[in-house]
């Protein structure tokens, strides 16, 4: 599977068709083991003493593919993410033609290699009450054209938890019968739009079948990610930096949106409100964090991806870190998000805190990663903090301030670059309106 950020997620299946093959369009290798030649056109192959290996050519880039006979001389196509069954009843049409495949455990058995591939395209993520558009391609590698008349089914599904047992459950679907002709090396696309819920937001899977004619079945697993929809969160009322991109927050990028669609995915299907999938992401975030009070993260503020880096089964970090990486994960789900830090005495010193708030529609709602506490402001005057200062971060700018910057670079302030990593001073404050927190 190839995952473009946040356009497609690319999923290739192949049908093998046995026809008449002229010489000058092939080249032709013998396989270890057995007799008879692989002939793949249109194709690199690249021979060994155990098995060939074929790279076919696609639009947006190729699949290789391992070829091999065993020790009746039956051919067999390997591959990590191809398992198709091909329906024995497909036919070109031409009366010296003939399909002859043989599916086993290991792979598909092939007496010829003219290859149909298909693939789909399908957005990596997408915002609930939206409508997406899967596509199915189509491309041959044959020298006349093929026709085929096909039914085209897309359903995105969830896993739930009820009374300890698991299900699975359709969300959306949709489906498309069309006739293509297929030109040699012309891709040709079929669109099926999606209709997408307010169901809940996470990890999704979908799955993409074609019958008819053509015969396929997509399944790539839970590796699409469902969001709010910003319009859900009344954005009028919203602050700019309520989905602030900064030198420490990079939530529009595929690798920490995919981590926070794990992180917000739940087995309750009635948890489809942002005040619970928030809650849900507090404890988290604090479950997956082992607070490390040391001076590169007691004295800095590290971004996402910098806390990613950090993970060995746990990220590393003390308040501030927590507060990134639900704040960064909240709007990757597009959960509008805030730093918040206050200062006080606190077991007779001088201290500071950071956490985050998020709006659920109408209000900010506290949640503490690092405490594990969601929706309880007064928490911190019970505990004993004599809270003096509440201040909204934002605005992380990297190149306002140096000390926190490489040595080598001090000579030259204005070219050093963002590292993820930012002291108090590269902050925008505000000071609190109100002061819930004492």
């Amino acid at each position: 599977m190839v995952v473009v950020q946040k356009k497609s997620i690319v999923i290739i299946a192949l049908i093998f068709i046995s026809i008449p093959i002229l010489a000058e369009n092939y080249s032709a290798k013998h396989l270890h083991g057995g007799e008879e030649l692989f002939a793949q056109p249109l194709a690199n192959v690249d021979h060994n003493d155990e098995y060939t290996t074929i790279s076919i050519p696609l639009d947006n880039g190729s699949i290789k593919l391992h070829v091999y006979q065993n020790q009746k001389g039956s051919t067999y196509l390997t591959t990590e993410k191809v398992k198709i069954k091909i329906n024995n009843s497909i036919k070109q049409g031409k009366p010296d033609s003939e399909l002859n495949i043989a599916s086993t455990e290991q792979g598909i058995g092939i007496s010829s290699t003219n290859v149909i591939a298909s693939w789909i395209e399908a957005p990596a993520y997408w915002d609930r009450g939206t409508t997406i558009t899967i596509k199915v391609g189509f491309k041959i590698y044959l020298r006349y054209t093929y026709t085929a008349t096909i039914t085209v089914k897309s359903e995105i599904y969830d896993k739930y938890l009820k009374q300890l047992y698991f299900y699975e459950k359709k969300e959306a679907s949709s489906q498309k019968t069309t006739t293509i002709s297929l030109r040699p090396r012309v891709t040709k696309y079929v669109y099926v739009p999606v209709s997408i819920g307010y169901t809940t937001v996470g990890l999704k899977k979908i799955i993409v079948k074609v019958t008819r004619d053509l015969q396929y079945n997509f399944n790539e697993g839970y590796n699409y990610v469902q969001r709010f929809n910003r319009n859900e969160f009344n954005p009028s009322q919203l602050p700019s930096y309520a989905y602030e991109l900064s030198d420490i927050y990079h939530f529009n990028k595929w690798s920490i949106i995919r981590k926070a669609g794990e992180a917000v995915d739940y087995w309750d299907e009635t948890m489809t409100s942002a005040y619970r999938t928030a809650k849900k992401l507090n404890s988290w975030i604090h479950d997956s964090f082992q607070y490390t009070d040391t001076d590169e993260f007691r004295d800095l503020t590290w971004g996402d991806e910098r806390i990613m880096e950090t993970y060995d089964g746990k990220y590393h970090g003390v308040c501030d870190e927590y507060a990134v990486l639900f704040i960064s994960f909240a709007r990757a789900v597009n959960i509008p998000a805030r730093q918040i830090y206050i200062e006080g005495f606190y077991e007779g010193k001088w201290q500071g805190h950071a956490f985050a708030e998020i709006w659920e529609g109408s209000k900010w709602v506290h949640a503490d990663s690092t405490w594990n506490i969601y929706d309880f402001p007064q928490i911190y005057k019970l505990s004993g903090y004599s809270i003096k200062c509440v201040e909204i971060w934002f605005g992380a700018d990297d190149s306002r301030c140096t000390e926190d910057d490489p040595p080598e670079y001090a000579a030259n302030p204005d070219e050093i670059p963002s590292d993820g990593i930012v002291s108090f001073e590269d902050f925008s404050k505000l000071s609190y309106p109100y002061n819930p927190y004492q």
